[in-house]
């Protein structure tokens, strides 16, 4: 009796290298199209390389926490586009715009109060947190990826969690541990990931330290000291 091949699955994994500074268009909807069904991809943030999923995909959220084997109710960090996106999913005290049209694009997430119209997955759980860490990134990858997908990104460190994040070096061996795609920029710029802030309360707090330093954001922003 013959083997029947349709039986057998077989998954692939794509390396891809990318120029993060003019990204092919092509390139990004073939990924877009990934994402679109539930797959990973690996890819150089504004700081460090993460695992990113698209944040409406319950399979891509359920993926992203298998591979990293994280708690189901400890919620990951999403990319937004712009601040319509955001509005869409996140409440923004109007006292906080400048602040953040100061800070964004780039390496600084915040956490915000999550609307409750809102559809993000950042968990694989029903019960969504109250508060979502999230920010715009200054990477052209990313900010095209959400275009074409029309919606947010969630994102982590690549890692098994609890475990050292991989640098750029050993990623690039073993991508396919975690991902079925990684689109492949060239070493990081930062040694560090964001740096996260919270603003849910009415007092700017720094959560985690990061490639941003909070001294750094509070030279090139007046708006800190008035918190």
């Amino acid at each position: 009796m013959g083997r029947n091949i349709n039986s057998e699955r077989k998954r692939w994994f794509v390396l891809i290298r990318i120029d993060s500074k003019k990204p092919k268009s092509e390139l990004i909807k073939s990924v877009a199209r990934m994402l679109d069904i539930g797959e990973l991809a690996i890819l150089k943030t504004d700081t460090i390389y993460g695992i990113c999923a698209k944040a409406l995909s319950e399979a891509g959220v359920t993926r992203l926490f298998s591979a990293k084997m994280r708690q189901e109710t400890k919620p990951v960090g999403v990319f937004v586009r712009t601040f319509q996106e955001l509005k869409q999913h996140c409440f923004i005290d109007k006292k906080y715009y400048k602040f953040l049209d100061t800070i964004w694009p780039g390496p600084i997430t915040c956490v915000l109060p999550r609307l409750k119209k809102s559809s993000l997955k950042i968990t694989p759980t029903k019960e969504q947190p109250k508060t979502v860490a999230v920010r715009i990134p200054d990477n052209k990858i990313i900010l095209s990826l959400i275009r074409e997908l029309k919606a947010p990104l969630i994102q982590s460190s690549v890692n098994v969690t609890g475990q050292p994040r991989m640098q750029y070096s050993d990623i690039i061996k073993s991508y396919n541990r975690f991902a079925d795609v990684m689109l492949d920029s060239g070493s990081e710029e930062h040694d560090e990931p964001s740096t996260v802030i919270s603003l849910v309360s009415n007092q700017v707090k720094l959560l985690r330290k990061g490639s941003t330093s909070w001294d750094d954001i509070k030279t090139h922003s007046d708006m800190v000291h008035k918190f």
